[in-house]
């Protein structure tokens, strides 16, 4: 879905209606899945792993911009989300590191 979306925002083609609703599911799961880690461990020791960062910051920023741009309805905001986009696939890549079949294409 990343790519598909990445490449719609990249070529400035309108992606289907469904796709924004799903983005913004999936910008939810990410906030929850932080929240559940900041459950089980203290907002300190969260912080101290660079990639928690990177998450933590990601996670809310997608979030933040999927409600803004579900009810922008003019669309003033759309040329955001490709940036948006950018950070999401960088948090995807940032994900395949720590899978240990992808571990060669990123060392």
């Amino acid at each position: 879905l990343v790519l598909v979306e990445s490449y719609w925002e990249f070529t400035d083609q309108v992606s289907p209606p469904w796709v924004d609703v799903t983005e913004t599911i999936l910008s939810v799961l990410y906030v929850v899945d932080v929240l559940l880690r900041l459950s089980v461990t203290s907002f300190g020791t969260y912080w101290a792993s660079p990639g928690n960062r990177f998450d933590f910051v990601v996670s809310w920023v997608l979030f933040l911009a999927g409600f803004i741009t579900l009810f922008d309805a003019a669309n003033h905001l759309r040329w955001l989300m490709t940036y948006f986009t950018a950070l999401r696939m960088l948090r995807v890549f940032r994900l395949l590191r720590t899978v240990k079949r992808f571990h060669m294409l990123f060392s």
